[in-house]
């Protein structure tokens, strides 16, 4: 993944994270942008993964199922440039420096009823 500014803007992250739910086939997806708060909540979990115990998506690069070796997912990306990451669904969750007390009640709203839901703070 190429950075202009060596940093990628929350539309490069958004990319990147939607790009790891595409490779599921049949699901409904909803994204939400709200001031520096991102959402992706879908049917699915595409989180996921036999390749990495689900924390570790958060802290080291992880090969993607569907891709080629020399790509990654984006959760590592997310950890290292966003202020704070939320996990929320069904079985396991993240956060750091994140909770759901600190959300938009746009991105609270958009969270319910989701099998998984991605929620990132931007840092500006």
């Amino acid at each position: 993944m190429y950075f202009d500014n060596g940093v990628p803007t929350n539309a490069q992250l958004l990319s990147a994270v939607l790009m790891d739910l595409a490779e599921h086939k049949g699901f409904r997806a909803e994204v939400i942008r709200d001031g520096d708060f991102c959402l992706v909540g879908a049917d699915v979990d595409w989180l996921i993964t036999d390749r990495a115990p689900f924390e570790a998506l958060f802290s080291r690069f992880v090969i993607p199922n569907a891709r080629g070796p020399n790509t990654f997912r984006a959760e590592v990306l997310l950890a290292a440039v966003c202020e704070g990451i939320l996990t929320l669904g069904h079985g396991e969750n993240y956060s750091q420096r994140l909770s759901v007390s600190e959300l938009p009640s746009s991105i609270s709203a958009a969270a319910k009823g989701k099998v998984r839901t991605l929620i990132w703070k931007f840092l500006a």
